[in-house]
């Protein structure tokens, strides 16, 4: 069955459905979907820093895309994607 959910906005070419500043636990997790932990930064809880894969400490919120997106900018064992300031405005928006 396709996804037709509602996009919010595009991360670098991905469709982002759902975005808040809440942890969506596991069970209600679409099986259809990829979801991420952001990261606010260190020196400002409401500026998103990162996308990771989880997020126990500094939790921003978290975020669902229709397909994954490429977390590059961390090692092979620790992966995650540094937002620009225009990137993380825009979630800041949503979430």
């Amino acid at each position: 069955m396709p996804n037709t959910q509602t996009v919010l906005f595009e991360l670098r070419g991905v469709p982002v459905v759902t975005a808040t500043s809440l942890r969506i636990p596991q069970e209600e997790r679409n099986s259809d979907l990829s979801y991420y932990d952001i990261r606010h930064a260190d020196c400002g809880w409401c500026e998103p820093a990162t996308i990771e894969p989880f997020v126990m400490v500094n939790h921003y919120g978290t975020i669902a895309t229709t397909r994954p997106l490429e977390l590059n900018d961390g090692t092979e064992s620790n992966q995650y994607l540094v937002l620009t300031e225009a990137e993380g405005d825009l979630i800041s928006q949503y979430a």
